[in-house]
């Protein structure tokens, strides 16, 4: 028998979930939910916008919230929020986490995933260092920004032996690539995860919101457990809890990388000031 790609994201995270929670970009496969917990879907596309892309009926699609009122249905936020390949999707993850975990109660708990790059149709390219993601959020880039479309390539030349791209000589991929990265909206994979880059991604976003973070339970395409391991998402299962200390006192490898990306912000500020010496 086939194993379902979906069921493993719900044996990890069933023994954290209870009470009200929100899954964010369910598309039509939501995920499978404990006995007496209660779930809304929140999603950028309306129900008749899903139905068109994954072409099911509008009856096979689950009701959906649209994202802008979240807040103004949950005031004091979820007990759980869930988000499945979701993050793969946004040029500026670092700060679409910060803004999730906001949306958990403190004491609640956060189901996330992202395809392992190993594992994507754009499988090849490389992944990003923790300093860009670092950088994208800091110098606040988005979709539109030049660095957030030069990932377009990147994407688009991974799917050369599979998928969009299959079947085309150079000079039709080069003309659709150009096309998409002037696009005025574009939904591709901005970055290609592995299960250290994700792990950094959270814990950065963890003190830039001012929150306590607890992994709970993991799974991945590698994980020495069969029980845990994946068909190919990397799951992070972790409580978010509001800070009682400076997140930032903590010795750890993400705040010695955000030290070294302050060095060097810090050289680039000294340039600057001496440029701009006599001139101002």
């Amino acid at each position: 028998m086939t194993q379902n790609p979906f069921s493993i994201r719900a044996k990890i995270a069933a023994p954290y979930l209870r009470g009200r929670g929100a899954e964010i970009g369910a598309g039509v496969s939501p995920q499978a939910l404990p006995p007496g917990t209660i779930c809304e879907i929140y999603d950028k596309r309306t129900k008749a916008e899903l139905a068109l892309l994954f072409n099911v009926e509008k009856s096979e699609v689950p009701d959906v919230y649209p994202i802008e009122v979240f807040q103004e249905r949950n005031p004091e936020g979820v007990d759980f929020l869930i988000a499945h390949n979701v993050l793969e999707h946004i040029s500026n993850p670092v700060a679409q986490l910060i803004k999730l975990n906001s949306f958990v109660k403190s004491g609640g708990v956060a189901v996330l995933s992202v395809p392992h790059l190993d594992y994507c149709p754009d499988r090849g390219r490389l992944v990003p260092s923790f300093e860009h993601l670092l950088a994208d959020y800091l110098l606040d880039r988005g979709d539109y920004s030049f660095e957030s479309r030069e990932h377009v390539y990147s994407f688009m030349m991974g799917w050369i032996d599979d998928g969009i791209a299959r079947g085309l000589n150079k000079f039709d991929i080069a003309a659709l690539t150009h096309e998409c990265a002037k696009a005025q909206t574009n939904d591709l994979h901005w970055h290609a995860f592995n299960e250290e880059l994700l792990k950094k991604m959270i814990e950065a976003a963890a003190i830039f919101g001012r929150k306590d973070i607890s992994i709970m339970a993991r799974g991945t395409p590698y994980q020495d457990d069969s029980e845990f391991r994946t068909m190919g998402d990397i799951i992070y299962v972790y409580r978010v809890q509001d800070a009682r200390r400076n997140p930032l006192t903590r010795g750890n490898e993400v705040l010695e990388e955000m030290q070294k990306l302050l060095g060097k912000l810090r050289e680039a500020l000294q340039k600057i000031d001496e440029a701009s010496m006599g001139f101002l």
